[in-house]
């Protein structure tokens, strides 16, 4: 599948999508599940928080998606820090209706967008 490959390959700078590229002996069906997976996350081995959603359509049905990032640490005064930032993936609509997850982030997208798609 060539969005395993892209991700595979392109994994260390699209951590936050949590792809580790590893095999998995799991019988999921939703590969993009643990990639698009919403919630508190370690990062660096500190605490951090991700969240997921289609910024905008491209041309050729494809989507831009967003992976917005929160992370707390220690500063060097021992005070709590939040550093917050925002990657981005641009996948195809294929890709994002073959799998549940992509359906639902691609269904929250077009439903305030104001019109739906339906995933054959």
């Amino acid at each position: 599948m060539a969005i395993s490959f892209f991700l595979t390959v392109f994994s260390p700078f699209y951590n936050c999508f949590g792809y580790t590229g590893e095999a998995s002996n799991s019988s999921n069906p939703d590969a993009l599940a643990p990639v698009f997976e919403d919630g508190p996350t370690q990062i660096d081995g500190c605490s951090g928080y991700r969240r997921h959603y289609i910024k905008g359509k491209l041309p050729n049905n494809k989507y831009q998606v967003a992976c917005q990032m929160s992370q707390c640490y220690f500063n060097s005064g021992g005070d709590t820090a939040t550093l917050n930032w925002i990657e981005y993936i641009i996948i195809g609509e294929g890709e994002l209706c073959r799998s549940k997850r992509g359906k639902e982030l691609l269904d929250d997208y077009l439903l305030c967008k104001g019109y739906h798609i339906v995933c054959l």
